[in-house]
């Protein structure tokens, strides 16, 4: 089906901190270079984080996978993306940055509770000892009605919130008004108790081992008191065994202990990448970095395996479930051309709608594409889109999946 093209002006730069929305080449795109920090920092990359908060404000990290990683926002009713600080301007703030210390990466989705976004550092990625030459994690967060990033773990013992290790994983537990977190390279469980500063190590299921392994990108404190989740991924050379990561494992907040779902079945042993919740947090769809999807209903609770999203490319790190719950769209990154797909969840069935290459001429030559629950209030979600190498800047892109399927011919559902 033919494309509508329109020619745009690009936006110009409100400051080097600031920037405005450049319209795609389709009614219902628009995308923003994410800007350099004022300290310096270009960011290049972004993985999982970017979110909404329960106000309207759209929240994104960016990051160089070598020094600092920052965070920026897009106010509810404005087109414009601002820097809001980066992790070493907000630990120099609070004299908790040491000599030589850096901030790879905000790996987090943002966490929203209780009036503030937290984020967290990952400053080793690889699944090895090497993070034990690192010091641990920093918690940072903004109030949503603030513009100052500050890092917490500043009144923490030794000014981290780990002696090493980075997280990968945060979600909200908003009943119990927690943060449940998971590291790299060991999987261990982390809690947060933002009322009290406090940080506490849980460990790991014992029936992982001893060893390292890969982390499960996406977490769910369910109503069940339990916190859910997944490990093990065979594309990253850890082999780990079907028998203990090919189902779901959980940590029992009544007990304090570990224990598993040999009933929930994975199709491998290949960890839960991406997730969300429907608007009555009754269910939860939940996709691996190849684009298995399964549901978890809390009635019951029960598990189920609604199949796979169909692409052309190596991995799928955007999932946005519709607010109807109708659909799931999703990008895929690592395709001869990556494409936005629409997976309707009652028959099973995959569409391709469009090339990102016809979305924008941003996106054009950008194979790394990631963001999960992005939705704004009018209906848009967000996702980011960068080369790899990541030699350029970073994009964040909007997407009004509705406004853009009429442009390309659609009537409206």
């Amino acid at each position: 089906m033919p494309i509508r093209w329109k020619f745009t002006v690009l936006a110009l730069a409100v400051s080097f901190a600031s920037l405005a929305a450049a319209a795609g080449n389709v009614d219902g795109v628009k995308t923003w270079i994410v800007p350099d920090t004022p300290d310096g920092l270009h960011p290049n990359q972004n993985w999982h984080s970017v979110g909404v908060a329960p106000n309207g404000d759209v929240y994104v990290s960016g990051m160089d996978h070598a020094t600092n990683s920052a965070l920026y926002r897009i106010k509810r009713g404005s087109d414009t993306l601002e820097f809001i600080g980066d992790a070493k301007s907000a630990s120099e703030a609070a004299s908790n940055w040491r000599p030589g210390e850096t901030a790879q990466k905000f790996h987090t989705h943002p966490a929203f509770l209780d009036g503030r976004v937290y984020v967290a550092s990952l400053d080793y990625s690889a699944i090895d000892s090497g993070y034990l030459k690192r010091r641990g994690f920093h918690w940072y967060a903004c109030n949503l009605d603030g513009d100052t990033l500050v890092d917490l773990s500043a009144g923490e013992p030794g000014g981290s919130a780990l002696a090493h290790g980075g997280l990968a994983t945060l979600a909200v537990d908003p009943v119990h008004g927690l943060l449940w977190g998971a590291t790299i390279p060991d999987a261990r469980m982390i809690r947060y108790d933002p009322r009290t500063n406090t940080t506490t190590d849980l460990g790991r299921p014992p029936r992982f081992g001893g060893g390292y392994c890969y982390t499960g990108r996406y977490i769910w404190p369910a109503r069940d008191g339990k916190v859910y989740f997944t490990g093990g991924n065979p594309a990253w050379g850890q082999k780990e065994p079907p028998a203990i990561y090919a189902h779901v494992h959980y940590f029992d907040q009544t007990t304090g202990r570990f224990g598993e779902r040999t009933d929930w079945k994975l199709a491998e042993a290949r960890a839960i990448e991406t997730g969300q919740w429907n608007r009555e947090r009754t269910r939860c769809y939940l996709v691996d970095d190849i684009g298995r999807i399964y549901r978890y209903d809390e009635d019951g609770p029960a598990w189920t395996s609604l199949g796979e999203l169909k692409h052309d490319g190596r991995w799928v790190w955007v999932t946005q479930l519709s607010p109807d719950e109708r659909s799931i769209y999703f990008v895929n990154s690592g395709a001869p051309k990556d494409a936005l797909y629409e997976f309707d969840i009652a028959s099973g069935s995959t569409r391709r709608l469009a090339y990102l290459e016809d979305l924008s001429p941003e996106l054009a030559g950008r194979t790394r594409h990631t963001g999960h629950d992005a939705w704004d209030a009018g209906g848009r979600f967000f996702f980011t889109s960068f080369p790899w190498p990541a030699n350029t800047s970073l994009l964040l892109v909007r997407i009004d999946p509705e406004q853009l399927k009429a442009s390309l011919g659609e009537a409206p559902r």
